[in-house]
């Protein structure tokens, strides 16, 4: 988390993997930090994949997010499209 986040501060490419395993679904979210060629600041990209074990339903959504801060080992991705704000413990 925090290669991640000082990657953030220095607006350097990153990427980190969370993978989440539940009774019958799996989720995979990608979050990536790229430097932006066309204004100051970076990108930050956030890919969430999910599926549901047994019924072949599955899907993927990408969105872009605003900020990330870090605070107490975990990290908050915020203005995530759909998803709000988002937090990695």
């Amino acid at each position: 988390m925090a290669c991640f986040a000082a990657a953030y501060a220095r607006c350097q490419a990153a990427t980190l993997t969370r993978n989440a395993l539940g009774l019958d679904t799996e989720e995979a979210d990608i979050f990536v930090i790229e430097p932006n060629d066309k204004r100051p600041g970076c990108v930050v990209g956030m890919s969430y994949t999910f599926s549901f074990v047994g019924n072949n339903r599955s899907g993927t959504q990408e969105v872009r997010c605003a900020t990330v801060t870090s605070a107490s080992g975990t990290l908050t991705f915020r203005g995530c499209g759909s998803f709000g704000a988002f937090t990695v413990p």
